[in-house]
């Protein structure tokens, strides 16, 4: 899980890298333009970045002008698979599917990566 905790930084430097030149984080997915994986000049759509073997597909799930979440959501068939997606936003809050019910309770701290 850390390694992927690291990724979704990177990908957040990226995604405001992105911001600087573009004025907007709109454009960084390639669904619609906005999300979806991200586009292939901005930042890898699978991780870990470096080796062959991808335990976690990288999405944009939500983009505004102004925002944005970022997810990383374990590949079935790996050893991964089960943990639950850990998303990053625009605001710096990071969350976790810890329990890999599909869905994050934001009412505890236990469903975060800090």
């Amino acid at each position: 899980a850390a390694d992927v905790q690291g990724v979704l930084v990177s990908f957040a430097n990226a995604m405001e890298k992105h911001y600087v030149r573009q004025n907007s984080f709109l454009g960084a997915g390639q669904t619609a333009g906005n999300t979806g994986s991200p586009i292939a000049t901005l930042f890898p759509s699978q991780a870990p970045l470096d080796g062959s073997d991808k335990y976690y597909n990288l999405t944009i799930t939500a983009a505004t002008a102004s925002t944005y979440t970022l997810r990383a959501t374990p590949i079935n068939n790996t050893s991964q698979a089960g943990t639950g997606y850990m998303e990053l936003l625009s605001t710096g809050a990071r969350r976790w599917d810890r329990d890999d019910s599909g869905a994050i309770d934001t009412t505890t701290k236990e469903n975060s990566w800090d």
